[in-house]
């Protein structure tokens, strides 16, 4: 399953998705440092 988010004028977009993250109880391991900052 994959995920769309619209990034708007107010930049929603990454913090939603982190919000949904949080919801659903997802974490990421060993992600490289660049990743690390969209989450």
């Amino acid at each position: 399953m994959y995920l769309l988010f619209n990034n708007n004028s107010g930049g929603d977009a990454a913090d939603n998705a982190k919000e949904m993250m949080n919801l659903l109880h997802i974490e990421y391991d060993d992600l490289a440092p660049r990743q690390l900052g969209l989450f």
